[in-house]
């Protein structure tokens, strides 16, 4: 392959030129397609008012540090529940979770990294409050929706992203809302509503779709949200698990005679692992059933299970 730059004629298979160091690209006719894929993805917009501002205001080398930080501060909660940050242009951050690595719970993690972004810039105006000629402001959208995940741009240029109307809607959102706020999708609203407070608002015409769109105001996370998951009644009788059953009872048969140990439910998603745990929960009287749940964004908590199961049994607050 020959050299753009210096002409050399490179043996096949070179990434760089033998003579230059100069990176190869391949002519336009022999470039791959964009790959990518389908998916399903929670996007969150974080529309940063007041941002783009400081240039106008400061010294370029002023402001530098001040956006540098803001960024970061804004960043820290994405990564922290499992998302991405696919690009940050002007004063506006968008973030993916689902792609490329996929959470049974995207779409909460999303909603708690909103949340956490608020708290961050609130943090953020404080500890800047001399430098800032105003206090930045945050809008949110999350929507989610299926969408192409996968390299595009330029031949030779390629990044990977995310493409669909689930993109635009989320951006729209982000617009639309109230400093401090955070809209939520309709699809978003659904899979979440057990885990956070939403007010419904008026359906909402937004640039680029035809029909209004329903919108949810999210005020916050419901108390005790770690409990959401799992069983909450047991109101119809559970069918087969005679051996499962049968095997949790000779375990704490055995525990009540002093001989501890550690059992495992392990299974696919839907198969009943929490069902057959909370019958065996009202099953017995004793001994004492202590629970602690971790949940999969806090793996790198030290301890977490263990905490949470102090927190239930002492009944303290979960931000403790």
């Amino acid at each position: 392959m020959r050299c753009a730059r210096c002409g050399f004629e490179n043996p096949p298979g070179n990434v760089f030129c033998g003579r230059c160091g100069a990176p190869l690209s391949p002519p336009y006719g022999e470039r791959g397609p964009a790959s990518g894929e389908r998916r399903l993805v929670t996007v969150l917009f974080a529309h940063v008012q007041g941002l783009l501002t400081l240039s106008e205001h400061l010294d370029p080398e002023e402001a530098f540090p001040l956006v540098n930080a803001c960024v970061e501060a804004l960043s820290t909660p994405v990564y922290q529940y499992g998302g991405t940050v696919d690009k940050f242009i002007g004063q506006e951050l968008m973030a993916v979770f689902g792609a490329p690595e996929v959470h049974e719970d995207d779409a909460a993690r999303a909603l708690w990294a909103a949340l956490e972004m608020i708290e961050a810039l609130e943090q953020f105006n404080q500890a800047h409050q001399a430098a800032l000629p105003e206090p930045l402001a945050i809008r949110c959208g999350v929507n989610t929706g299926v969408v192409f995940a996968g390299d595009v741009g330029a031949p030779g240029l390629r990044a990977f992203t995310v493409i669909g109307d689930a993109v635009n809607l989320a951006s729209r959102l982000a617009h639309v809302a109230e400093p401090g706020q955070v809209f939520a999708g309709e699809t978003t609203y659904r899979q979440t509503q057990r885990l956070f407070y939403f007010r419904p608002l008026p359906p909402l015409s937004v640039r680029g779709r035809l029909e209004a769109v329903s919108v949810y105001a999210l005020t916050g996370a419901r108390e005790g949200y770690r409990r959401a998951w799992g069983i909450s009644g047991l109101s119809s009788p559970l069918v087969g698990r005679q051996r499962e059953m049968a095997a949790l009872r000779d375990h704490l048969r055995w525990l009540l005679v002093g001989q501890g140990g550690i059992v495992s439910v392990v299974g696919e998603a839907g198969l009943g692992k929490s069902r057959l745990v909370a019958e065996i929960r009202a099953a017995v009287q004793e001994p004492r059933w202590l629970e602690g749940r971790s949940l999969s964004f806090q793996v790198e908590q030290p301890y977490f299970p263990f905490r949470d199961l102090i927190q239930r049994y002492l009944d303290l607050d979960e931000a403790v």
